[in-house]
């Protein structure tokens, strides 16, 4: 079994999708990538972090497979699914019928299409209504698109914290959406928010620079809190 560590993604496709190489394209991960099908004998795990937020990405061996884990892909908070082909959502949408977890199609090696072939395929795809993007793990096309996409639906908010006469803080307190500042300081210690005297705000939620702002204020993406104590 897999550990689900937080927001959990899996990739899925057919044998020589490029899988290994997107894994290692969003991750940390240096899974062996090789031009002949089902090299991926097991799962490959690894940890993409976007601008301070981590998810973990399970590269899955590819549909057909001895070894394709169909348990995950009904607990995975979000399923990736890499294709080369049009063709190739027939085969692998049977897999997922029971899925619960939100999906993405990326239609990978784009880079070999001409601008009028990647026009159309566009076209296509929004008129079926899919939520797709194009990307090339050979050029790295869309690959940050993609991960802005994920974390999206991770539906998280990054808090960043200011000490006064300081830089804010480089690593961003995670919170669900609509989260308070209450919320923010308690993430930092339990107990933490009966000893705030005042805390200033600056950021999207706010409507001006050091907004003094209380424990109930919702936060936005992005916002600096500056904490005061008693």
């Amino acid at each position: 079994g897999i550990r689900k560590e937080g927001f959990q993604c899996i990739l899925v496709g057919l044998p020589n999708s490029g899988k290994s190489s997107l894994l290692a394209k969003l991750t940390n991960a240096s899974p062996k990538i090789s031009p002949y099908p089902f090299t991926t004998k097991y799962p490959e795990i690894g940890t993409m972090d976007y601008q301070g937020v981590k998810a973990q990405i399970i590269d899955l061996p590819p549909l057909g497979s001895e070894n394709f884990d169909q348990s995950i892909t009904n607990t995975a908070d979000y399923i990736i699914i890499v294709i080369t082909s049009l063709d190739d959502m027939q085969k692998i949408s049977p897999s997922l019928q029971k899925s619960t977890g939100q999906k993405i199609i990326v239609y990978n090696k784009s880079d070999i299409l001409s601008q009028e072939q990647q026009r159309k395929l566009e076209a296509t795809l929004k008129s079926k209504k899919l939520d797709a993007l194009l990307i090339s793990t050979e050029t790295s096309h869309n690959i940050e698109q993609l991960k802005k996409a994920i974390f999206q639906k991770m539906h998280v908010i990054r808090v960043y914290t200011k000490e006064p006469n300081k830089q804010p803080s480089k690593i961003p307190i995670v919170l669900p959406e609509n989260s308070t500042i209450k919320d923010a300081a308690e993430s930092i210690r339990k107990g933490f928010s009966q000893q705030i005297k005042e805390t200033k705000l600056t950021g999207p939620s706010g409507k001006f620079q050091n907004q003094r702002v209380g424990l109930s204020h919702v936060c936005k993406d992005k916002d600096i809190v500056e904490f005061h104590t008693k």
